[in-house]
């Protein structure tokens, strides 16, 4: 195995970059076929990169397996642990709201619990906005005047 020189490990440190310096600034002869697994870019040869591969994970099996695992998340909640908070409904709903946007968002959580979130969402914002719905009124024009029923 190679040494590092004094000179780079004074200053970079041992380091990745310090033996990046001292790899890039060794001169070898390249063989035939080293040249033919290189790309040409702006005039100078480059290594190419290999390309990560992407994997589909899970089918739609598994979507409806998460998305029901998130249902019965939202529901042992709103069965066991929304009744003993002590505020008003509205007040709850808005603060379980929040809960399961923040659940949705949160980064490196399991997606069990994400779509625990969304099924918060969806349950709570129903609540809010059913009555909002419901209470307003239907109102037609005749001739410029408004008319509410």
């Amino acid at each position: 195995m190679a040494k590092l020189p004094k000179a780079l490990i004074k200053k970079y440190g041992i380091s990745k970059k310090a033996w990046a310096v001292f790899r890039g600034s060794k001169k070898s002869k390249s063989s035939p076929k080293l040249r033919a697994r290189k790309t040409k870019s702006r005039g100078l040869y480059m290594a190419r990169r290999k390309k990560a591969r992407s994997y589909k994970k899970g089918g739609s099996m598994n979507k409806i397996f998460t998305a029901l695992m998130g249902v019965a998340g939202a529901v042992v909640y709103e069965v066991f642990i929304s009744p003993k908070i002590p505020l008003s409904r509205n007040t709850k709903n808005m603060l379980e709201l929040g809960i399961g946007i923040a659940l949705m968002v949160m980064p490196r959580v399991p997606k069990v619990l994400k779509a625990t979130g969304l099924a918060l969402v969806v349950i709570n914002g129903f609540e809010i906005l059913v009555p909002l719905v419901s209470g307003a009124k239907s109102i037609s024009t005749n001739g410029g005047n408004v008319t509410a029923y």
